[in-house]
Formats: C-alpha cells, sequence, structure tokens
C-alpha cells in the first residue's frame, strides 16, 4: 500500500495523564486510519497508484485535479510525523530547546506539574476536566473533517 498506516509506536495509553487512551485510540484509529484509506482509495488506478508516499504528496501537490489526493496523503504523513513526535516520560525539553529556554529566561517545569492542573479554591484539580475538553475538541475537528 504506497500510503502506510503504522502502528504507534508506543501504547495507546503511554501518554496518560496528558493524552488519553481514548483520545488517541479515536485520533489514531478512526482519524489517521480514515486519511490513509480514503488516500489509498483515490489513488487506486491512477498514476500515483505505484507511487511512494513522499512521490504522491510531492507530484499531487503540483496537480490541481489531485487536491483530495494531496490532502489525504499529507494528512496521514502529518500524521505520522505527529505519533513518533511524542515520547512517553519525557517531561521537560532537551538539548536546544532546554538551552533557549534558559536563554530567554523562561521557567521549564516538568510537563508533569501542569497535568495536575489549575486547582479550584478547595485544591480540587480540573485536570479530568481539560481532558474531556481536549477529547470534545477532538471530537469537534473530526465531526467537521469527516462531514465533507
Amino acid at each position: 500500500m504506497p500510503i502506510p498506516y503504522p502502528p504507534l509506536p508506543w501504547a495507546e495509553d503511554a501518554l496518560e495523564p496528558f493524552i488519553s487512551a481514548a483520545t488517541i485510540a479515536k485520533h489514531y484509529g478512526a482519524h489517521h486510519k480514515a486519511y490513509v484509506e480514503k488516500g489509498n482509495k483515490l489513488i487506486e488506478g491512477t498514476k500515483y497508484a505505484d507511487l511512494d508516499h513522499a512521490e504522491i504528496i510531492r507530484q499531487a501537490a503540483e496537480d490541481p485535479e489531485a487536491k483530495a489526493i494531496f490532502n489525504n496523503a499529507a494528512q496521514a504523513f502529518n500524521h505520522e510525523r505527529y505519533w513518533e513526535s511524542l515520547a512517553p516520560g519525557a517531561l521537560k525539553p532537551a538539548g536546544g530547546l532546554a538551552a533557549r529556554a534558559k536563554v530567554v529566561g523562561r521557567r521549564v517545569d516538568p510537563l508533569s506539574t501542569a497535568a495536575q492542573g489549575p486547582r479550584d479554591q478547595r485544591g480540587v484539580g480540573q485536570a479530568p476536566r481539560a481532558q474531556g475538553a481536549v477529547d470534545a475538541l477532538f471530537d469537534e475537528v473530526d465531526e467537521a473533517v469527516f462531514e465533507q
């Protein structure tokens, strides 16, 4: 298949509590998968069918008749890079990003403190509420993308 659907590089729950397993399952298992399946269906029987993924994107970008092919192939590619960019257990920036943060005088805290979320007057965390908002946002994006 020219547009691949590689497995996630980690378990669906590996990013909790920052991103829920349910969010990953929906975004990877429905959203990303849909770009791959639709893209592969669109290229069947076309000049793109025998090209590798990167070449499909390159050539379709220049072809006004292949806008849907380009969009689906490029979104599948973007999702692959997105999954690869996330790393379980990476709690603070390293290397050049950490150095740059120090240069501009910003505080670099582990993300684990951010995951605890804001506290209300009783000291009750709001992270579950925030996760619900993230899940709702992904739902809205899925509905908008797949209604087209």
